[in-house]
This record gives structure tokens, sequence and C-alpha cells, in this order.
């Protein structure tokens, strides 16, 4: 599954907020969040306050991509989110979009941890604010595809660590469905496994 990383720079002016949180739904929609590169969770460096003014962005962003390209939401997945909004998630601050008569779009503010297990994979994301982007680390593992992170000085420093938690793919936020022959999946080269190689 995929996460990201945003660092407090996003609230540095105004307008940098919506443009962040722009590139950051264009992570969510990659195959309609059911790619493992497609972010699921979004850690927000900064006061809860902040993360819930993200939230607020990035739902209405989430709007405007229903409106474009109207989600299926099959009714287990209504039910499922139903059962997350009022059992256990039902403290989380919660924000969702309509289209027609259902859930199309969501975005949850969640101040402790989110069991992976329970997302439903329907342009659902989860925000978690954190003092410090490094207070995600504990949630890196192998299981984690893809990290998009922001702004790139962050990246930078915080690759190294990410990889070294067996992250696949550590790119910039809003550019997590970059592709190319021949990539890394699941930390391995697997066209190389493909091939019958020689030594001459």
């Amino acid at each position: 599954y995929g996460l990201s990383l945003i660092g407090r720079e996003a609230f540095a002016e105004p307008g940098r907020l919506a443009q962040v949180a722009f590139a950051a739904a264009t992570d969510v929609m990659i195959y309609g969040q059911k790619a493992c590169t497609a972010s699921q969770v979004q850690f927000v460096e900064g006061s809860e306050a902040q993360a819930r003014a993200y939230a607020d962005c990035l739902a209405e962003v989430l709007k405007r991509w229903d409106t474009l390209a109207p989600p299926f939401v099959a009714p287990a997945t209504r039910g499922q989110l139903k059962r997350l909004q009022r059992g256990k998630y039902a403290s989380a601050d919660w924000r969702t979009n309509q289209h027609g008569q259902g859930f199309s779009s969501g975005v949850a503010v969640l101040s402790r941890e989110f069991d992976i297990l329970d997302h439903p994979m329907c342009r659902l994301v989860l925000v978690r604010p954190v003092d410090d982007l490094r207070e995600a680390l504990p949630a890196m593992s192998a299981a984690v595809s893809t990290v998009g992170v922001y702004p790139e000085a962050r990246r930078l420093a915080l690759r190294d660590a990410l990889g070294a938690r067996g992250v696949s793919n550590i790119l910039p936020l809003g550019e997590c469905e970059r592709v190319y022959p021949g990539a890394p999946q699941d930390g391995m080269l697997v066209l190389s496994e493909l091939v019958d190689w020689k030594n001459g």
C-alpha cells in the first residue's frame, strides 16, 4: 500500500496547501486507490488544526475528481465505511463526499494508528497529524510499496531512512504513479528474473 508524508512547509504561504492537496489527491487516485502505489494514509506535519485544514482541502479536491470520474462503490464497501464511521473509528473527524445516493470519497483525521487491513480502498484517505515526519517511520516496512513526500528537500532527507525500513519507492508527492520498464517491484528486479543471463 502507499503512504504520503507532508511536511509543515505545506502551510508556509497562502495557496500552497491547495497545491499540495492536489498533488496528494493525484496519488490517491492511482487506479481508483486500488493500486499498491496509491496513497491511503497521509502523515501531516503540524498541529491538529493544520491537519484538519489540510483534510478540508483534500476532500474538496477529491470531490472534484468525483464529478469528473464518478467512482463505483459497491454496497458491501458502503457498509464497511458505515461500520468504520460508527464503530472502530467513530472518534475520527470525518469529511465525506456524496455523488448520487452514496459515498464517493472521504477524508478522516485520526490521531491514533489506523489498521491498514480496515481500509476499503475506495477514495478514502486517513490523515494523521504528527509533530515531526520522522514520527511516521515506525509505520514504514516492506509492506509499504510507495511513499510520496513533500517537499523535495524533506524527501531527500528521509529517503535513506525510508528505504532502510523496506519501502520500495520514495517519490515526490503527486508522482507516485511513475513507472518504467524494469523498475523494481516490492524490492525485487522482477523483469530480470524473466531473462536468461549469459556471460561471454
